[in-house]
């Protein structure tokens, strides 16, 4: 193990930022939309603030990602495919952290004694999760199918590679794993 590669680098590239924040709003947001059907269907208080929480901070990180996006987005060099899905991407991201916001401004005054204006606030915060979904799908088509940003692997790897330059790579040989262990 080299614990020296666990130090991120974020001042190298600004599109390495992105990344690092980007799994913040993935993760808190539909944690929120758990944690608010748990409080509804269980009535407890805690798990609602755990909704509200979870919702605040969720709001904050897609604040962030949509930052560090701008950022990632202006500093890699991309084909008019890739920009055409940075814009949607950008588009949509933008409207998950609006909703989230603002529905992050509306949890200060929900109440489990409020079913019907609750029920609006899962429904509400369900379809933002939808679209949370589909940003993060759009962002990962970009990453991996169409290599936004990323530096073609497959060259790099046979090039440093000594197992690989004989014509024994790892997947002939068996042996590139063990070699590595020593």
């Amino acid at each position: 193990m080299d614990p020296s590669l666990l130090i991120p680098d974020p001042f190298n590239s600004a599109m390495n930022l992105h990344p690092m924040f980007v799994h913040f709003p993935l993760a808190l947001l539909p944690a929120a939309l758990l944690f608010l059907l748990m409080a509804w269907w269980r009535g407890s208080e805690r798990w609602l603030f755990a909704a509200k929480a979870s919702l605040i901070a969720g709001a904050i990180g897609a604040l962030v990602a949509v930052v560090t996006g701008w950022n990632a987005g202006e500093s890699i060099p991309h084909n008019e495919a890739i920009h055409r899905m940075i814009e949607t991407h950008e588009a949509a991201a933008i409207t998950v952290f609006i909703v989230a916001t603002l529905l992050a401004i509306w949890s200060r005054w929900l109440t489990l004694a409020s079913r019907r204006s609750l029920g609006w606030f899962v429904g509400a915060l369900a379809l933002a999760n939808g679209l949370l979904v589909s940003v993060g799908d759009l962002g990962a088509r970009m990453v991996y199918q169409e290599g936004a940003g990323v530096i073609p692997a497959v060259g790099v790897i046979h090039e440093g590679s000594p197992e690989t330059k004989s014509g024994d790579g790892p997947a002939e040989s068996g042996e590139a794993h063990k070699e590595h262990e020593h």
